[in-house]
């Protein structure tokens, strides 16, 4: 897995941790169960796609 992401993005990301740092863990939380979701889409459609009839 490779991250990618700009300058702006983090001056950005570290301007709104700094107005809303109680938010945090909630940010994390979400960006978490959207990654967790995208993964275990992904994951399933290759266990279809690989799956053997029979």
């Amino acid at each position: 897995m490779k991250l990618e992401i700009t300058v702006p993005e983090v001056i950005d990301l570290i301007k709104e941790i700094r107005n809303e740092q109680g938010n945090l863990f909630e940010m994390i939380r979400e960006n978490m169960q959207e990654t967790v979701g995208k993964h275990l889409k992904i994951s399933t459609a290759l266990i279809l796609i690989n799956k053997k009839d029979y």
